[in-house]
């Protein structure tokens, strides 16, 4: 069997991941015409999340074949002792025995490549960090399950449970999983009140590393990486502290908790039955003309038309604006007018 570049994906932000739920719980497939099957009324789910320390070093992985060839890689490459990245492929071969006995503790089933991912860090891989410094060391962060026509069957990773023992100290490889764990319960319906959560632990992060205190090292830290299981595999993103951000990777802004929870009391308050009535009244003026979608948009409009211009002044004793309500507003009544239309067809 040949050596296979298995890679890693990509770790996605926190905005990325609110757009994969959304769509992984509302998008069903394709109907009979080819059209996407799309319930926007299909309630969101809360999900909890796991976090470890985002170790600062650059990605590698062990390879097993099914035939028992063992290989290094980067991320994006297989390397040799010759061709190498940061000594992480010398450090391989001359730990061969030990990631062997790593390898025989694993469930590797039917796969023909199983992958042990993890950070090679320390020494001066990357700087600024607590870890800079330190002996060079290979934490482990994920194990993946990979196979040569994955159309037939699909790659998949193993849970914490599954590789939590995955460590020898003597040889410099150890667990991310023994430097502290996170946990988290995001409602993707509102997930913006789970930021402040996440920045403030994300600062704890930045302001001390766990991994380089485990060390002896105290220092700065670079953020958090946040997974979950869900039907579809694993969902995972990462929240970098300032220090650690760049253009392609925002931090996370702080949220007015008060004010994101007093919109949503307002829109539930103004947002009522006899106006999403009166709505279809308006927008739908023909002698029995249907409902139908094409005209959502003007619905809408109506909607937040009405409901700025009669609570103007209820607006204002709350210390909100237009512009805060527009969208909750028209998320519920999108939501009605898509049920009712559901219902008609």
């Amino acid at each position: 069997m040949k050596n296979k570049m298995i890679t890693f994906p990509e770790i996605g932000q926190f905005r990325q991941i609110i757009k994969l739920v959304t769509d992984n719980t509302r998008y069903s497939g394709r109907d009979e015409n080819g059209d996407a099957i799309y319930d926007a009324t299909k309630r969101l789910p809360i999900l909890t999340f796991s976090g470890t320390v985002k170790v600062h070093g650059t990605n590698a992985g062990v390879t097993l074949t099914k035939d028992g060839e063992m290989y290094a890689q980067s991320r994006e490459n297989i390397i040799t002792v010759k061709q190498d990245n940061a000594g992480f492929a010398f450090f391989v071969e001359s730990n061969k025995n030990v990631f062997i006995k790593l390898f025989e503790t694993l469930d590797i089933r039917d796969a023909d490549y199983i992958t042990i991912f993890g950070e090679w860090a320390g020494g001066s891989i990357q700087k600024g960090v607590a870890i800079n410094g330190l002996p060079k060391m290979f934490i482990i962060f994920a194990v993946k399950l990979s196979y040569e026509d994955n159309e037939v069957k699909t790659n998949y990773f193993l849970t914490d449970d599954e590789t939590k023992h995955l460590k020898n100290a003597d040889a410099s490889i150890f667990n991310i999983l023994d430097f502290g764990t996170f946990s988290i319960d995001i409602d993707f319906e509102r997930p913006e009140l789970a930021q402040n959560k996440l920045i403030e632990l994300t600062s704890e992060v930045e302001r001390e590393c766990p991994v380089g205190k485990a060390f002896g090292n105290i220092g700065t830290g670079e953020g958090i990486v946040w997974k979950t299981e869900t039907s579809r595999g694993t969902i995972r993103f990462k929240v970098k502290g300032e220090k650690h951000s760049s253009s392609k990777v925002k931090t996370l802004a702080s949220v007015d908790t008060e004010k994101v929870n007093s919109i949503k009391e307002f829109a539930e308050y103004a947002v009522t039955e006899s106006r999403l009535e009166q709505g279809i009244e308006k927008v739908f003026t023909s002698v029995n003309e249907e409902i139908d979608i094409i005209k959502i948009s003007n619905f809408l409009k109506w909607i937040v038309g009405d409901i700025i211009k009669e609570e103007m002044d209820t607006l204002k004793d709350n210390g909100l604006e237009s512009k805060d309500v527009t969208k909750e507003i028209s998320n519920i009544a999108r939501k009605w007018f898509l049920n009712k239309w559901n219902l008609m067809k």
